[in-house]
């Protein structure tokens, strides 16, 4: 039993195992319309979610020797192993539904080699498909595209999509510190000017995802904007020891938190979108 029950344990996370073996392979088409903007009810990956209980609830009632409740959970995972092939038809054709109602039977008979047996044939096609599947559907229907996101530029009053505002500023950062180091302290002035303000002005693009202004606060506080200040003032008076601490701040405490939620998975996006049209 104890043997089982271990097997039964590691089948249970078997969700973890394979990050190492990440792709990113299109997904049937048939998901589209259970993602927004088709569905707001995520009736696919609400059957996921029922599937991964239905195997905790048979490894923890195996464990606890209650198996009338395991067979309850070998039914719920059946049922469920069964509709994928419901709601995703392409996706039928590589499912054991036979392996799944042959686990309700070997749970009711309490055989623990044909437990282990199902289990593990049932787990492995959970397993090829969220290798396959499980890291672009995330990314193509959880992850937001900025494709549609503009920012006004304060200094020219343009429409700018996202990657372009983000170079424009960050090319006005680079360019205070070209022109400090060359003494041309004047365009060091105006660099530094633009910087400062188009840092405020990604505000527009918080507001668009975080209606309750929690981010804005968070990233965008009195301590944000002494920093600004001091870095105005560090230009000003050429002192680039502060003009390098201040930008430091800057970046680590706003650019670098915001690109770790945000930029990572938007570049997995960006990538899957140009691989699967080409």
């Amino acid at each position: 039993m104890k043997k089982l029950i271990y097997i039964l344990c590691v089948l249970s996370i078997f969700s973890i195992s394979f990050a190492k073996n990440i792709r990113l392979k299109e997904p049937p088409e048939e998901l589209e319309k259970y993602y927004p903007p088709n569905s707001d009810k995520y009736e696919f990956l609400m059957t996921m979610y029922k599937l991964s209980t239905a195997f905790k609830g048979i490894v923890v009632n195996i464990s606890e020797g209650k198996w009338a409740q395991a067979k309850s959970w070998a039914e719920e995972l059946s049922k469920n192993y069964t509709k994928i092939g419901e709601l995703v038809p392409t996706w039928k054709k590589v499912l054991r539904e036979n392996a799944a109602k042959n686990l309700v039977r070997a749970v009711e008979s309490k055989d623990s080699t044909q437990i282990r047996k199902y289990m593990n044939t049932v787990g492995k096609t959970c397993m090829q498909c969220h290798k396959n599947y499980q890291l672009s559907v995330k990314i193509k229907y959880h992850y937001p595209s900025y494709d549609g996101t503009s920012i006004e530029d304060p200094i020219s009053g343009v429409e700018y999509s996202v990657h372009d505002y983000m170079k424009k500023m960050t090319d006005d950062m680079k360019l205070l510190k070209i022109y400090l180091l060359e003494k041309e302290k004047n365009k060091a002035i105006k660099a530094g000017d633009r910087f400062v303000k188009r840092v405020k002005g990604l505000t527009q693009m918080c507001s668009d995802c975080h209606t309750n202004n929690i981010s804005e606060k968070v990233y965008f506080n009195d301590d944000l904007d002494k920093k600004l200040q001091n870095l105005r003032d560090a230009v000003e008076n050429e002192h680039l020891n502060e003009v390098f601490s201040n930008l430091s701040w800057i970046n680590n405490n706003n650019c670098m938190k915001c690109h770790n939620v945000h930029q990572i998975p938007a570049m997995l996006r960006e990538k899957f979108e140009s691989e699967k049209n080409h």
